[in-house]
Parts: structure tokens; C-alpha cells; sequence
């Protein structure tokens, strides 16, 4: 709505072009049925006013193409999510010391849950897998990172299935490397995700990962090469997957470092900004504002997002 205030008072040359990221994915499974119909009709008009979507994955984009049918899919790019790895991507192998220092026994081997605690992402889910877990593996742990309106909930769930010293729940962590440095196994259980950074990041520190295959997972995660995938909804195949990889710690090794090449050779930081610089490009090229193959050079305030771009 911005970006079409600002173009209704500019002359038809000064107009910004606009370009849209969906970073998350609000389609379907947020709001219920009749809320989710009502945000897929405002996108769809939303989507009208922007030169570009940016999505992050290719699942992302069949969605919002051809699921959903929220724009053309001539007018959708797919960015990939580039973050900031470097502090994951030096962490060592998980070991006891990196254990004792957020308060976990130093022989445990940790599943790290790492996300909000709201019915999207499911953690009575992840705590129905680990009752399995903890009857079976006397060591297993599960660290939950985060916090929520579901904490309660959490919190009698734990203790109606006699858990509670088996579980930690941490609350907010604003120092992630130092619980990623802890873990040994990263769980996702969400209904939906676009491309979560708790696996992104995961992933950097060369953890093995479960996750269910749901919205963007899939091109995150290469089945049984950089994680291990599960369908959706069901607590008895995460805990075989969880149960797999606590019983070979040569698998966790296996697929931790095949998952660290991969998210720091394509979701690094410098391969984001070069993406998005030539998307850019492309927008001012067919706003007639550059020539084509001509270099975009901006000033401050357009870097900012006012003048020829606005990125929202």
C-alpha cells in the first residue's frame, strides 16, 4: 500500500518499482479456514501493485502459482534465504563441555526444537515423539528454544507424560550458536514453513536434521544426503527418524557435514545479496529506468527503499 501512495503522486518516470518477499508462508494452516481464504484474497490483490515476488524456495513458488494461484508465474523469482553462517559454520562437533555450559548433562545426546511455541510449529507433536524417544534412549534429551502462547500446554504435557526431566524448556535464546554447539540432532515438526532458519542454521553447524516435509523443507533438505525428512502429522516416524540417528553417531556425522557444505555454499549471506542486487537490476531494466546492461548505480536514500525500489 505504500509503494502505491508513493507511485499515485509521481510522475509515471519517477515511479519506484516493487518487489514483494514472501518470506514466510501464511496461505494455508495460520488462521483456519475461512481467516486463510481471506489473507490468499488480499495477496492476491497485494501481488498486482509489486513488479517482482520474491519467493524462497521452488515449493514456495508452485504454491503461490499454481496451488494458490496468488500471481503469474512470470512475475515470481525465486531468491533463496541467505543468512549470516559464518558463527555456525566454525562451531566444533557437539561435546560435553558445550553441553555443561547451558546446563545439560555432559553425556546427553541433545534434540534442540527451535522456534516459537504456537500450533503452527507443533511441539506437542515433537513432545509426543520424544516420549518414545526417552523410554528407549536413558541419555536422549530434548532442549526446547523458544517460547509461546502453547507454553502452558508444553509445560502440562511434559508432566502428563512424565518427562519433566527429560525436557528443557529454555525460553528465548537471543545466543543460538552456544544451544546449536549443544545439540546433536535439530527437530522441525512444523504444519508449514517456508524456509526455516532454525534448520538453515542447523544445518551451518553440521547438526543432523528431522523435519517434517512440509512447504519449503523439501528443497532445504535432501532426503537421507543432508537430513533426514518425515511426512507430516505423525509422531511415530519422527521418533524412528530420531531414534536413527541417536543409534549412529557416524550417520549424525555423515549428514551434519554434508548439510554444512551445502548451506554455506547456497544460503550464504554474499550469495543473497548478489541475487537480490541482480534482481534489481532486472526491475529497473523493465521499469525503463536503466538500460539493459547498464550498471544500477543507487543513492542513499534509493538503497533505503525510496526512489526507483521499494522492497517490502
Amino acid at each position: 500500500m505504500v509503494a502505491l501512495l508513493y507511485n499515485l503522486t509521481r510522475r509515471r518516470a519517477g515511479r519506484c518499482g516493487v518487489v514483494h518477499t514472501f518470506h514466510g508462508h501464511l496461505l494455508h494452516g495460520y488462521f483456519g479456514t475461512a481467516g486463510s481464504w481471506c489473507v490468499r484474497q488480499v495477496e492476491r490483490v497485494l501481488a498486482r501493485l509489486a513488479d517482482r515476488v520474491v519467493v524462497l524456495s521452488e515449493r514456495q513458488r508452485h504454491d503461490l502459482v499454481e496451488t494458490y494461484r496468488v500471481i503469474p508465474r512470470e512475475r515470481v523469482a525465486i531468491v533463496p534465504l541467505g543468512l549470516e553462517l559464518d558463527r555456525y559454520a566454525a562451531l566444533p562437533p557437539p561435546g560435553p563441555e558445550a553441553r555443561t555450559q547451558i546446563g545439560l548433562p555432559p553425556d546427553a545426546v541433545v534434540i534442540s526444537l527451535i522456534g516459537r511455541l504456537v500450533r503452527i510449529k507443533r511441539p506437542l507433536l515433537a513432545i509426543e515423539a520424544f516420549e518414545w524417544i526417552a523410554a528407549v534412549h536413558p541419555n536422549a534429551v530434548l532442549l526446547v528454544a523458544g517460547d509461546g502462547p502453547l507454553r502452558p500446554e508444553v509445560e502440562a504435557d511434559v508432566r502428563r507424560r512424565n518427562l519433566v526431566s527429560r525436557v528443557v524448556l529454555a525460553g528465548w535464546r537471543h545466543d543460538l550458536p552456544p544451544v546449536h554447539a549443544a545439540t546433536d540432532i535439530v527437530l522441525l515438526t512444523s504444519v508449514n514453513e517456508g524456509t526455516p532458519l532454525a534448520i538453515s542454521e542447523g544445518m551451518a553447524a553440521a547438526r543432523a536434521v528431522v523435519a517434517t516435509a512440509v512447504g519449503g523443507v523439501p528443497d532445504l533438505i535432501r532426503h537421507a544426503e543432508t537430513g533426514l525428512l518425515v511426512p507430516d502429522g505423525d509422531a511415530a516416524p519422527i521418533a524412528g527418524a530420531l531414534d536413527r540417528l541417536i543409534a549412529s553417531p557416524a550417520l549424525r556425522a555423515r549428514l551434519g557435514a554434508a548439510a554444512r557444505r551445502h548451506a554455506t555454499a547456497h544460503h550464504s549471506a554474499e550469495r543473497l545479496v548478489a541475487d537480490i542486487d541482480a534482481l534489481y537490476a532486472q526491475v529497473l531494466v523493465s521499469r525503463g529506468r536503466v538500460r539493459a546492461g547498464a550498471a544500477v548505480e543507487t543513492a542513499p536514500a534509493e538503497r533505503a527503499g525510496v526512489g526507483p525500489l521499494l522492497d517490502s
